[in-house]
Order: structure tokens, then C-alpha cells, then sequence
């Protein structure tokens, strides 16, 4: 065999790792949740079980966390997050709004006092739109809800990044969903956008193991483990390549590290880190 192919033994506990860090108990890894704790849980116990002295850094981490499942009617449709609509992250609050559908399109002129109570949506999205500008400016004028047209995608994607001040939902629509919207100008309108934008405390997890009594370097091995989180009662976000696979496949190295017959030259840190998807936020606790 090979010496750098993993053995059946090595294969199964990897799998066993990943299948436990992409499991339902684990609930997408988004720093600050329960399953994310959970999933540092584990991690810790792995670590500690191979013979390494672990600890607990605590980070505080910034993400914009769904607390329910969003909901988007206009007239008498009902229509799907993730798939027709999602929260626009840089520049949406949460909120639950309703107001009649006001359809706009650029170069529309009207006048400031339509605007007054009512759900936007702007059904072609100008190239170059500043959102975020469009937003602020939108709640100054009364606007409830701003619906933004963002082309075909397969499924609107997730991140836990957002914006800061924001005052008004914002969602990003399907553009074959914005297109029949248009016919439905002046319908009552409603979103309920459960979502929260704020810090929550975290935890790197380490492991250290030591070398032989003359090693003086330390050779440190990170991956981030947190991941965006499953939708409330929705779409699941499981993150097996994004980060999974790579702390499974760390996790087997560290073990292999911890059972070699003779001391290592150097020390051995292994870190596993929070907040990647909020802005790398682990990483830098670490440095």
C-alpha cells in the first residue's frame, strides 16, 4: 500500500467525523447557535480523547441569524424563500411590514408621498445599484419593505454577514417571480422577516500536544468549523465541503499525530476555528 493512502480504519473515522459535523444535531454550525456549541463539543472531546491538552478561546462573533422562516405574500401568492425570494444580507433588517405593492422601475418619476407606507419593489434592478444607499433612502421616505429584482439564480444563497443600521427588510426577488409582480401593482402586500444582526459569544477550540523535550518549533494545523446555519423549519445548509471535509480530514491528522510510537521533533497545535463566515473573525482571535 501506498504510504500516503489512508487505511479502512482511518477512511470510517474520518466519515464518522464528517457524518457527525453535517448531521441535523449540528444544525449548519453557525457561530453563536446551539449547534454550533455543539459541534465545538465535539471537536474538544475528539482532541482530548488523542491525548491533547484542549481549551476553550472564547469569541465574540457578529452574523445576521434567522429566527423563523420568512414569509412573502403579495395579493393572494405565497411565495418561497430561498427559492423566489431571500433577505438581501448587506443592507436588510428584520421586521414584519405590510403595505400595498408599489412597482418601480428606474427613471420612474413619482411623487415622494406615494412612497409613504408602502412595499417597493424596483422589478429590473439598474446595473451598478447601490443597495444599501437605495435602502437608507427608501426607509427616509417611508417605505415599509424594499423588494430588489436579482436576475435567475438556481437558489438564493446564504451568508451570515450583514450590514450595520440597517432600518427596513430587503429582500432579494427571482426576476420570474418580479416579472408577474408588476401585474400585481397596488396589491396588499406582507413580510415577516425573522431575523436577528447581532453579537453572540463564540469558541475557538485548541488542542496542544507536545513534542520531545528538545523541540523548540511548533507546527500549527487550523480549519474553520462554523459554517451559515439551516434555515428555521427550511432549507438545510449542511457545509460538508465548506468546512466539514477539512476538519474531518484535520481531526484524522491530529490523531495520527498523537499516536506515533516515537516523540515528535516539534509541538503539534491544532485550532479549530469560529466566525469564518462572519469576516474570518476566529482567525483573527488567534493571532
Amino acid at each position: 500500500m501506498n504510504r500516503h493512502e489512508l487505511t479502512e480504519v482511518q477512511t470510517r473515522r474520518i466519515w464518522k467525523d464528517l457524518s457527525h459535523l453535517t448531521g441535523e444535531e449540528t444544525q449548519g454550525r453557525l457561530s453563536g447557535t446551539i449547534g454550533a456549541r455543539k459541534a465545538a463539543s465535539y471537536l474538544e472531546q475528539q482532541l482530548t480523547s488523542s491525548g491533547y491538552e484542549t481549551s476553550f478561546m472564547p469569541v465574540d462573533v457578529p452574523a445576521l441569524r434567522l429566527t423563523g422562516r420568512p414569509t412573502l405574500l403579495v395579493g393572494e401568492h405565497a411565495f418561497r424563500h430561498r427559492m423566489d425570494f431571500a433577505e438581501l444580507n448587506a443592507a436588510t433588517s428584520g421586521g414584519t411590514v405590510e403595505g400595498k405593492l408599489l412597482v418601480l422601475r428606474d427613471g420612474d418619476d413619482i411623487d415622494a408621498a406615494e412612497l409613504v407606507d408602502k412595499i417597493v419593489l424596483i422589478s429590473e434592478r439598474p446595473d451598478g445599484l447601490d443597495v444599501r444607499a437605495t435602502a437608507e433612502a427608501a426607509a427616509n421616505a417611508g417605505v415599509k419593505a424594499l423588494l430588489v429584482e436579482h436576475g435567475e439564480p438556481k437558489w438564493f444563497h446564504k451568508s451570515p454577514n450583514g450590514g450595520r443600521n440597517t432600518r427596513i427588510p430587503v429582500l432579494r426577488v427571482r426576476q420570474s417571480v418580479a416579472e408577474p409582480l408588476v401585474r400585481l401593482n397596488g396589491e396588499p402586500a406582507f413580510v415577516d422577516l425573522p431575523l436577528e444582526n447581532r453579537t453572540l459569544a463564540c469558541q475557538n477550540v485548541l488542542g496542544f500536544l507536545k513534542g520531545n523535550p528538545r523541540a523548540t518549533e511548533t507546527l500549527v494545523l487550523i480549519a474553520h468549523y462554523d459554517h451559515v446555519g439551516d434555515d428555521p423549519g427550511g432549507m438545510r445548509f449542511p457545509g460538508a465541503i465548506d468546512n466539514a471535509a477539512g476538519v474531518a480530514i484535520l481531526l484524522g491528522l491530529a490523531r495520527e499525530l498523537a499516536t506515533r510510537k516515537e516523540s515528535l521533533p516539534f509541538h503539534v497545535l491544532v485550532a479549530f476555528l469560529t466566525g469564518e463566515e462572519s469576516g474570518m473573525v476566529g482567525a483573527r482571535q488567534l493571532s
